[in-house]
């Protein structure tokens, strides 16, 4: 998880992550003694997500996070959960219209074809989606235990701005971001959920005493298009 280290800390004003374990099955939870766990000096790195890669470069834990003003994914590898060493970037490409949040990287089969595995590398960002404010991409690529390579980039470094069309989204709607998926599903299924609302409009719902919800589960599949 994301400590946002505030004034006073010995950290004060980084965002790091940190660990937390639990030896009941995550009815509770313990901070790591040693937290942050891995720390860049960043105001802006944040969001990790953890998957386990088993590939051709072996076997190991992988996060990938955002430096979020940087539209950079950045990707690191642990044999332990604590001690990590950086992999690589990816970014800036196609959407850069605002921040890049909550990054997500897996397997999907193409047409259902399990001879046929692509990566998939998610972020969110905002604002700057198709229709104004908050929204998820999707890159399809590959992931050979380091580097993620895209196949799919239609620009590279910053947006342009008369290309957002082309660009490859999670929902072409305003009311999902922070899209994140789940690891393990039964089945080999993918199924993610976000959050269904957005930041130009989420301080101004009119609901008390909370605002917006999550979206339902979906899956996520890989299909052909048009070639």
């Amino acid at each position: 998880y994301t400590s946002a280290y505030k004034p006073g800390s010995e950290h004060e004003g980084v965002q790091a992550q940190s660990l937390a374990y639990s030896l009941d099955g995550g009815y509770t939870w313990t901070k790591h003694t040693d937290n942050p766990v891995l720390n860049r000096g960043s105001a802006e790195f944040r969001d990790p997500k953890v998957i386990r890669y088993d590939g051709g470069a072996g076997s190991y834990w992988v996060m990938v996070a955002v430096e979020a003003t940087d539209f950079q994914v950045v990707l690191y590898k642990s044999e332990d959960l604590k001690n990590w060493e950086y992999l690589s970037s990816f970014g800036p490409a196609n959407a850069t219209g605002g921040v890049w949040e909550c990054p997500d990287l897996f397997q999907l089969p193409v047409d259902g074809d399990p001879e046929n595995l692509q990566w998939v590398l998610t972020v969110n960002l905002n604002p700057g989606g198709p229709n104004n404010g908050s929204a998820g991409q999707y890159f399809v690529g590959d992931f050979d235990g380091t580097t993620f390579t895209s196949a799919t980039t239609v620009t590279e470094g910053l947006q342009d701005p008369g290309r957002l069309g082309e660009y490859r989204w999670l929902d072409w709607g305003r009311d999902y971001y922070a899209a994140v998926s789940f690891s393990d599903a039964p089945e080999g299924r993918r199924l993610m959920i976000g959050w269904m609302n957005n930041w130009d409009y989420a301080n101004h719902i009119p609901t008390t005493p909370w605002r917006s919800p999550m979206s339902l589960a979906r899956d996520i599949t890989l299909q052909t298009r048009d070639g």
